[in-house]
């Protein structure tokens, strides 16, 4: 039930219109605050909460990996392409 929380939070990020900003940073940024709070929550589920499965960690560590792409796609300086 946690992720879906998380879920809803991103999508509220995603849907949220940036003013007076990059219009692309929005959906960006809610992608990178849903992995990075699944991998949080998996983590935090095997680790504590007793839970454990054969696909736990490896979703935990995709998520993790995605939420760190999407932040470093954020933090990166965007390239213009010529003509832009």
């Amino acid at each position: 039930m946690p992720v879906l929380g998380i879920g809803l939070l991103s999508v509220g990020v995603a849907g949220w219109e940036s003013q007076g900003q990059d219009i692309r940073l929005a959906p960006r940024a809610g992608l990178c605050i849903y992995n990075v709070g699944a991998a949080m929550v998996f983590v935090t589920l095997g680790t504590y909460g007793g839970m454990n499965g054969i696909l736990l960690w490896p979703a935990a560590v995709l998520h993790a990996l995605f939420g760190a792409m999407m932040l470093w796609v954020i933090l990166a300086p965007s390239q213009n392409a010529p003509g832009e």
